[in-house]
């Protein structure tokens, strides 16, 4: 008896076993999702000069063209510095003045809350004018004159203070979006020209 009771119970499970995996089932749902187009580019033409003199202009342009699908936004945020040979900060400017002038090329940028926009929408394979034309090293910096009599001659030496053999940085940030969204991602009010 013992062993009908324990065949019966085998069959049960065995049973019960078949019928869980005859119900089971697997599913595997793949949902491929292609994104749009989004590409810029920032063309950058600029050779650095090694011996850059008060009164020397170096030419500086950059343009951002719209290579994707979307109209697009740009805008920028810009910092100059100015270190001494020592690694020194030095001030970006000297009697009221900048020591190095940066040359802005048309009014087609604007400052807006820290940013300068580039004031069009951007659409697809258009490229923004430059913002700047070149920048040049003041010539109106103060020199400095240090004289000594040496064997009944006078030997001057002329330099620019601090600025000699200094390095002048002009960092420029860029950032684009799409059009519909900039006011939102950018946390901005400024209204742009979309022809």
């Amino acid at each position: 008896m013992k062993k009908r009771i324990i065949l019966i119970v085998v069959i049960a499970i065995l049973f019960i076993g078949f019928t869980i995996a005859y119900f089971s089932n697997k599913v595997n749902l793949e949902n491929v999702f292609d994104s749009h187009k989004y590409s810029t580019m920032t063309v950058d033409n600029f050779i650095s000069p090694s011996n850059w003199k008060p009164g020397d202009t170096v030419d500086k342009t950059f343009y951002v063209t719209n290579n994707g699908l979307d109209n697009i936004v740009v805008r920028l945020k810009y910092s100059e510095e100015w270190i001494d040979s020592d690694n020194n900060i030095l001030s970006n400017t000297q009697n009221n003045e900048n020591v190095a002038i940066i040359n802005f090329a048309n009014d087609d940028w604007v400052l807006y809350n820290g940013y300068y926009y580039y004031k069009y929408v951007l659409k697809r394979n258009s490229t923004t004018s430059t913002f700047i034309n070149s920048v040049t090293f003041n010539q109106d910096i103060e020199y400095f004159i240090n004289c000594d009599n040496n064997d009944n001659k006078k030997v001057c030496k002329y330099s620019i203070g601090d600025y000699d053999n200094a390095t002048y940085k002009l960092t420029f940030n860029i950032e684009t979006v799409q059009f519909e969204m900039y006011k939102d991602i950018w946390n901005t009010d400024i209204e742009l020209i979309n022809n």
